[in-house]
């Protein structure tokens, strides 16, 4: 049973960290094609894209912590 969790929390895991990752590609194709409305709005999405960033830090962090590595 054990390994059908771990099975699920694997796919879970690569599955999340790809639409991140793809979410992240799409912003990105958006500041490039629309022109800058605005310095706020333009910085609200290279904020979007930071925190995307950060989170899949996070994800990586997480997994070192479970792999016995040294966390925070």
């Amino acid at each position: 049973m054990q390994s059908m969790a771990q099975t699920y929390a694997d796919r879970y895991v690569k599955i999340l960290a790809n639409l991140i990752e793809k979410t992240i590609e799409e912003e990105k194709e958006f500041i490039i094609a629309a022109p800058i409305i605005s310095t706020e709005h333009h910085n609200h999405r290279i904020g979007i894209i930071s925190g995307l960033r950060k989170c899949l830090d996070l994800m990586d962090e997480a997994e070192s912590v479970l792999l016995g590595k040294e966390g925070r």
